[in-house]
């Protein structure tokens, strides 16, 4: 699997007394308290492979596997839905009829495999057109427990996969990345990303350096959408052992930033 492609979401479910509370936990670390509260163990229930669709004039049908990892029968939906960008960089995703998936509602057997099909049926007007596959596990139905003594808290870890969907109506297509620097502090560097191309950049690492010493340095998976002005800011975070995510300073003020992209190239921006 290629790190970071398909962003994972967990749901969490909860029951006592049979009673039910269904919560997202977005952030990893309140998922890690939660676990470490009612000792149980996290792990993936199913995994979709590829995890990037593309589909092309000459085939615009595609088809993806999903595998279940538990011995538990499980269902999961699906979905696709259009894929845009605000201006702070941020995801939106809205319902859209130019991609089916068939069927849009799967139920496994412990260990089973599927294949599964995508089908677009928009236009290739735009050289590349972008979609989020959704993938939501379905909740367990769970039994109340009847006897108050016997009642233990229950918890259902579920899984959300996020996997883009690109078409492509032409082979010769390309990013082309200005930036403006911002602010650079040491709380924080920010800079607008504008991608004039007509094909999406992905940057996968970023590194900060005062003089020719790195003092930052992080993976990321952040998309550059084509004809989208983006602001990028990076600030260094620290997780507490409460679980608290808390910023802190740069050990200097940055001037010069350095961006990996997908494809290996390295773009150096005086701050």
């Amino acid at each position: 699997m290629v790190k970071g492609e398909s962003f994972i979401s967990p749901f969490l479910i909860t029951s006592e007394g049979g009673k039910t509370l269904i919560f997202r936990a977005t952030v990893f670390v309140i998922l890690s308290v939660i676990l470490l509260t009612y000792s149980i163990t996290y792990a993936l229930d199913f995994v979709v492979k590829p995890i990037r669709i593309y589909v092309f004039p000459q085939k615009t049908t595609a088809v993806f596997e999903i595998q279940s990892l538990t011995d538990k029968k499980i269902a999961v939906e699906a979905e696709v839905r259009k894929w845009d960008q605000d201006p702070e960089g941020n995801d939106i995703l809205v319902p859209t009829e130019d991609v089916v998936v068939v069927p849009p509602y799967i139920e496994l057997e412990g260990r089973q495999k599927q294949l599964v099909r995508l089908a677009y049926l928009g236009n290739f007007s735009r050289p590349q057109e972008f979609y989020r596959l959704l993938l939501r596990q379905v909740p367990r139905k769970i039994k109340p427990e009847k006897n108050p003594k016997k009642v233990k808290p229950y918890i259902q870890i579920l899984l959300n996969l996020s996997i883009p969907v690109f078409v492509n109506s032409k082979s010769d297509i390309n990013y082309s990345l200005n930036f403006e620097p911002k602010e650079k502090s040491k709380e924080k560097v920010s800079l607008t990303i504008k991608n004039d191309g007509n094909a999406f950049a992905k940057i996968v690492h970023v590194s900060l350096f005062k003089g020719e010493k790195e003092i930052f340095s992080k993976n990321m998976v952040k998309y550059v959408l084509p004809k989208k002005e983006i602001l990028f800011e990076l600030k260094k975070t620290k997780v507490g052992v409460n679980g608290k995510i808390t910023t802190e300073p740069f050990e200097d003020i940055p001037d010069k930033m350095v961006i990996v992209l997908e494809d290996d190239k390295e773009i150096t921006i005086e701050l």
